[in-house]
């Protein structure tokens, strides 16, 4: 989103119409933590691809004092994913607004399951 983000999210797009995986963290680059935005969904909504939210937790790990206290877990750390459903985002304007509440709810749940 602070450089070059529209080509990126185009090329996100192009990479999912043809059938490739792509991974996105939901607070990109610059936060808030935790806020997702809207380039994930626009980017699923694009191209007709389904978000499957994912969430992580380590037992034991490190956290930076940056913005976002990104985690990196300690040797021999037991990691726990949580997979939530799958879903779509409906075209226009509302559909985004949908997906994106139907995100964060999922990635809320999953936190709470796991934590």
């Amino acid at each position: 989103s602070s450089r070059g983000g529209v080509r990126a999210l185009l090329s996100a797009a192009r990479a999912l119409e043809e059938g490739t995986p792509v991974a996105f963290t939901p607070d990109g680059p610059r936060g808030p933590r935790r806020e997702l935005k809207p380039g994930i969904l626009a980017a699923a909504q694009r191209s007709g691809a389904p978000i499957l939210p994912i969430h992580a937790v380590a037992d034991r790990a490190w956290r930076l004092r940056s913005w976002d206290r990104f985690v990196v877990p300690r040797p021999f750390a037991r990691i726990r994913i949580g997979y939530g459903q799958p879903f779509s985002v409906d075209a226009g304007d509302a559909g985004l607004a949908r997906g994106a509440d139907r995100a964060a709810s999922a990635l809320h749940q999953l936190d709470q399951e796991l934590s």
